[in-house]
């Protein structure tokens, strides 16, 4: 579950079972390659550690999230299901959908007037398939109706555009 995210060149490292923090300082600067499985065996969860072109749009429906997406999608004129995806674990319909960025190209954390829709990039971290999520206990996992985490896509234009934080 955790191969193809190796592959696309995505770092992964060690979560809590509790709660979405890493378990250790420094955490931003470790290799975790050959810890990810026996820490996901033994009940860990593990994070996906954004770089500089991963955007990743965070959904949560208990915000709205779902309404907000679609009506984003709507009036930006996009199409997000084109893009890889993993399900919140959760169970409430959340997901994590998978873009590129430029490099260097600094965006805002939410985007305004969308509630339940985070933006996460460099730095920050998501949830991987197989974490449990902390308080509702499913498990995240790949969307099996989306593409593979391996066929990133570069977010739409005017995604950007909306997402542009300022100088």
């Amino acid at each position: 579950m955790l191969a193809p995210f190796h592959r696309a060149g995505y770092r992964l490292i060690l979560l809590s079972a509790t709660a979405k923090v890493p378990i250790e300082k420094g955490w931003q600067t470790k290799d975790y390659t050959g810890s990810v499985k026996s820490w996901l065996a033994q009940g860990g969860n593990i994070g996906v550690l954004l770089g500089d072109r991963d955007l990743v749009v965070d959904v949560d429906p208990r915000s709205g999230g779902r309404e907000s997406l679609a009506r984003l999608q709507a009036n930006l004129s996009i199409d997000l299901s084109y893009a890889p995806a993993v399900p919140s674990g959760r169970g409430d319909g959340g997901r994590h959908i998978y873009l590129h960025k430029p490099g260097g190209f600094r965006v805002r954390k939410a985007v305004t007037g969308y509630s339940g829709i985070d933006i996460k990039t460099k730095g920050g971290y998501v949830l991987a398939p197989g974490s449990r999520h902390p308080q509702a206990g499913g498990l995240y996992g790949p969307d099996p109706a989306a593409p593979t985490i391996e066929n990133v896509p570069d977010a739409p234009k005017t995604l950007l555009a909306a997402l542009r934080a300022p100088l």
